[in-house]
């Protein structure tokens, strides 16, 4: 005859961070929308106060008007179409390629989509250029949504720019010392 026994093992689960606050019903802060988040960049002596940063754009995308304003040379052909959020389709006008694109100290070749669009009342929402994912992936763009604040490299450097507010912004070198308007190697 076997004689069971009730073992009483008292046992611990060991729970991470995020499980205890949902078990502890803590929620984290919400945080306003800080708008759209912009840049200004210079192309070929230019300054263009917004261009757009999105992550959700496959191109980089440049108005036909200021394509003309800035003398980037030919158009080259293009087979692309592009499909809007309002989901209207686009032909563009062509493709303009390796356009060096200025952010403060810092060059990037880009390769422009050119657009025509239908004239546009210059308001304070005006934007000319939208640049894409192979912008934030060439300047290696790290955005903190929190603080508003966009790093960019290149090569040992580093440039800090608020994306929200433009005018706040800071330069340092890979070993990250502070210094103000210049770019330290």
């Amino acid at each position: 005859m076997h004689c069971k026994r009730g073992l009483n093992v008292n046992k611990k689960a060991f729970l991470t961070k995020q499980i205890s606050a949902i078990i502890q019903c803590k929620s984290p802060m919400k945080y306003k929308d800080l708008g759209c988040p912009t840049t200004s960049v210079s192309i070929g002596g230019t300054c263009v106060e917004k261009a757009l940063l999105d992550l959700g754009a496959s191109v980089n995308l440049l108005l036909y008007s200021v394509y003309k304003q800035l003398g980037l040379g030919e158009l080259k052909p293009t087979s692309i179409t592009l499909s809007l959020a309002d989901r209207s389709m686009k032909i563009p006008r062509g493709m303009i390629e390796d356009v060096l694109v200025q952010v403060d100290k810092f060059y990037y070749p880009m390769d422009f989509v050119v657009l025509d669009t239908d004239p546009v009342v210059k308001g304070t929402n005006y934007v000319s250029i939208i640049l894409g994912r192979s912008f934030l992936a060439t300047s290696n763009a790290i955005i903190n949504c929190r603080n508003g604040v966009m790093q960019l490299t290149f090569s040992n450097m580093t440039l800090e720019l608020n994306i929200f507010h433009l005018y706040k912004k800071h330069i340092h070198s890979g070993r990250r010392r502070r210094s103000r308007g210049s770019v330290q190697d």
